[in-house]
């Protein structure tokens, strides 16, 4: 089975002013809903988040990138500024199912994100929990 090696729960810690997960480049799928939320929390009706914030891939809306590379919503002192309405795909990191599919994605991703087999131990119920959100 796949998911045996997280069976026991994994270590996970965000670190203190890493961004890392942030900073790198890849897409950050957004619903509706969400959008929603952003605009309400940037002050935005939501066509102007729309124009200012997002692009079309694969007929999805992500957010855009910063000029420097990574999340636009990534400040300069890697913290988000839009924690409190940030995507599901953010809450659920690292817990994405692409990252569970085997122990070598997880350690893998380990290389880039410090908070991997950090911290306390999310169990395997909470794991389950957010890979089936995403």
């Amino acid at each position: 089975m796949a998911d045996e090696f997280f069976k026991d729960g994994l270590r996970f810690e965000c670190q203190p002013n890493c961004g890392a997960c942030c900073n790198q480049i890849g897409d950050v799928y957004v619903t509706g809903a969400e959008i929603s939320r952003l605009a309400t929390h940037k002050q935005l009706p939501v066509s102007q988040f729309r124009k200012r914030y997002l692009r079309r891939v694969h007929g999805k809306y992500s957010l855009i990138d910063r000029p420097q590379g990574g999340c636009i919503f990534l400040s300069d002192d890697m913290k988000c500024t839009v924690y409190e309405a940030r995507p599901n795909q953010c809450r659920t990191y690292p817990f994405w199912p692409r990252l569970l599919s085997s122990a070598l994605a997880w350690q893998l991703e380990g290389i880039r994100c410090p908070g991997i087999d950090k911290g306390k131990i999310i169990p395997v119920e909470e794991i389950t929990r957010l890979k089936e959100q995403t």
